[in-house]
């Protein structure tokens, strides 16, 4: 049986430290070190994401928002 779980996530480029914090039911507010540049705050707020919710890399999907700071992201196990 296939598991999805969509995320509403407010994310921070070039903060000081990876860090992700639950800002209310299925919402998070996710800071990464890298910068808004060529897909990399992306990619380390999926790697970020995934580390959390103790699932692998690729199952965690960017849905909408890959240029803006909120994100709807999905979660497939």
């Amino acid at each position: 049986m296939l598991l999805v779980m969509y995320l509403h996530i407010r994310i921070t480029p070039k903060s000081k430290k990876d860090s992700i914090e639950q800002t209310g039911e299925l919402r998070y507010a996710v800071t990464v070190t890298e910068p808004a540049e060529d897909n990399r705050a992306n990619e380390r707020m999926c790697e970020v994401v995934a580390r959390h919710f103790s699932v692998e890399r690729k199952q965690v999907h960017i849905v909408n928002g890959h240029r803006s700071r909120s994100k709807l992201v999905e979660i497939r196990e």
